[in-house]
């Protein structure tokens, strides 16, 4: 009731002397209200009507700030610049360009993201968030030392800071990226000892994990990886990784279970699920499952021919339904899916081993024509 009587006397009586406080009052309103929409209308109308007004910084920043809440993150970052070339400096001006640097990143703009997260640090090194977007922005820019730098910072300002678990999580993060495995695994280990609860604990154990099965050891990549399953959830990249290991050691059960998973996800994207049922199929093959991996194949054979693929992945289906076939000693369909290869894929390394595959298949068939209970 209260703003309908406060516009309704600004529309009535224009030239109110008061009318700059009714209007920031009713913003103000909206904008505790979380209501950024109305609140960022009446931040545009104080602002564009009340041009003496003190509290002139005040709308701008809070018109960028709305705008940023809404996710308009371009016109947000265009007010951030207006109040630092008009109003600085000034009660806004450090939330104004960490919000700036923000806006910049939020638009993947992680060099301008970069320079203004800079620009806030060195101006208001007390502010511990800034080292943090800071060095979330270099990350993205690859600029790895300079990004464990400002994560340090983060890390040493204050214990109980709710960003300092996330930029030690990132710190090991980024001495993966930099090729330091060791140290990043010890880095982890000792993250994942001090901090059991944390909500990062997965992804440590995850990362740990994938550092063992870049070394080919995929006993310890298995461990690290169930205990990442048993507090959180893995990405569909590191449940890749988790099955290869499993399928690399023989547990076959245990591959094929998570390879179902992600191949029977509806909501992936296609081309990917293929992909996932592709290595199902080579999981069944291994396990002697042949009339599953058989119809895996085809499968795979099929989505990547609508695809219009003719990349190795489905030079491999084909190879593999060929070896399929020839195991169920479909002799005749086997060599046919051979011919199919060297023909549709020639001078490739595919079309090569199928042509020696015809030769094995034929000899095979020949031998199942003079003792069939001996081939």
């Amino acid at each position: 009731n209260a703003i309908s009587y406060y516009q309704l006397a600004i529309s009535r009586f224009p030239d109110y002397t008061r009318g700059g406080e009714v209007t920031l009052w009713i913003a103000d309103y909206h904008y505790n209200e979380r209501n950024f929409e109305k609140a960022l209308v009446a931040y545009q109308d104080f602002f564009n009507n009340y041009q003496s007004d003190i509290y002139l910084d005040k709308a701008i920043f809070r018109i960028g700030r709305c705008q940023y809440e809404i996710r308009d993150f371009d016109a947000a970052a265009n007010s951030f610049r207006r109040l630092l070339d008009e109003f600085s400096p000034g009660e806004y001006t450090a939330d104004a360009m960490y919000l700036l640097a923000d806006s910049y990143y939020m638009t993947d703009d992680f060099l301008n993201s970069s320079q203004y997260y800079d620009q806030a640090v060195d101006k208001f090194p007390n502010y511990t968030n800034r080292y943090f977007q800071n060095g979330r922005s270099e990350q993205f820019l690859r600029l790895f030392d300079k990004a464990i730098s400002n994560f340090n910072q983060v890390a040493a300002s204050d214990y109980n800071d709710k960003k300092y678990l996330d930029a030690r999580y990132r710190i090991g993060y980024l001495m993966i990226m930099k090729g330091e495995d060791d140290k990043a695994r010890n880095f982890l280990q000792d993250f994942i000892r001090r901090h059991p609860d944390s909500k990062y604990v997965a992804g440590a154990n995850a990362k740990i994990g994938d550092i063992y099965y870049r070394k080919e050891n995929y006993s310890d990549a298995i461990d690290w990886y169930l205990k990442a399953r048993n507090v959180g959830r893995l990405s569909d990249d590191e449940n890749v990784r988790f099955a290869d290991s499993l399928y690399r050691r023989k547990r076959l059960g245990e591959a094929e279970k998570i390879y179902l998973e992600l191949a029977s996800d509806s909501e992936r994207d296609r081309k990917i699920v293929l992909e996932y049922q592709l290595k199902l199929a080579d999981t069944y093959y291994a396990g002697l499952k042949l009339k599953e991996a058989l119809k895996q194949y085809e499968e795979v054979i099929t989505g990547l021919t609508e695809k219009n693929d003719v990349s190795e992945s489905i030079q491999w289906a084909y190879y593999q339904k060929g070896n399929t076939l020839r195991e169920l000693r479909d002799f005749d369909a086997a060599e046919k899916t051979y011919v199919f290869i060297a023909q549709e894929f020639p001078n490739t390394y595919w079309a090569e081993q199928a042509n020696q595959e015809q030769l094995t298949v034929r000899w095979q068939k020949r031998q199942s024509s003079y003792f069939p209970e001996r081939s």
